[in-house]
């Protein structure tokens, strides 16, 4: 399926300075409230890390809630639990980030979505907090796309190589075909997947 959201310029900020940041998920009440199936129902962060040509080297360059660390070890893939709600999260240490690696895609996804015929036209209040990690300073925050169709994954923001330094830049971008398309995008062949027990393979 083609996406469905067009990639447009948006706000740049530059992370010149910052060791870590942190990339945390914060959805409302509209999800379970508009949600008609019953189920219980995730979004999901996922991180990409893509060299010059921009395409995944190494499966352990794709970091989600079923593989939590790059091989690198500069991204984490985290879940918390504060006064009984699961929240969720994903740190880039930037100095830590292979040489290798030119730009990061950060996305979120719906769990299971395909199987339960979920998109994001569901939601309307996601958003994501960038934030330094060390002194938890809030940097930017990212609201969901108002134009997001059947999509059942987005693209929200790319973190690119400026010399030495970092810069994050909005793009939104989205996918009818889920998470699986947007991988596919990027090089990265799915089985099956995701599936909690195993992670993607080339």
């Amino acid at each position: 399926m083609t996406n469905v959201l067009s990639q447009v310029g948006g706000k740049t900020i530059s992370l010149t300075g910052l060791n870590a940041i942190k990339l945390s998920l914060v959805v409302g009440s509209s999800w379970t409230e508009r949600f008609f199936g019953g189920a219980d129902q995730d979004v999901d962060g996922v991180l990409l890390m893509l060299n010059k040509q921009g395409t995944i080297q190494e499966p352990s360059d794709f970091v989600f809630y079923g593989q939590n660390k790059s091989a690198c070890g500069a991204i984490t893939h985290r879940m918390s639990l504060e006064e009984g709600e699961e929240y969720e999260s994903i740190e880039v240490v930037l100095g830590s980030v292979p040489k290798a690696v030119e730009r990061m895609i950060f996305a979120v996804s719906l769990h299971n979505a395909s199987d339960n015929e979920l998109h994001f036209g569901m939601i309307s209040d996601l958003s994501v907090c960038v934030a330094d990690k060390e002194s938890q300073k809030t940097l930017l925050h990212i609201e969901q796309p108002k134009n997001v169709g059947m999509a059942s994954a987005i693209s929200l923001a790319e973190i690119s190589r400026q010399g030495d330094s970092w810069e994050l830049k909005l793009i939104e971008q989205g996918y009818e075909g889920g998470l699986p398309e947007l991988i596919s995008q990027y090089g990265l062949k799915s089985k099956g997947w995701p599936k909690e027990e195993s992670a993607p393979v080339n």
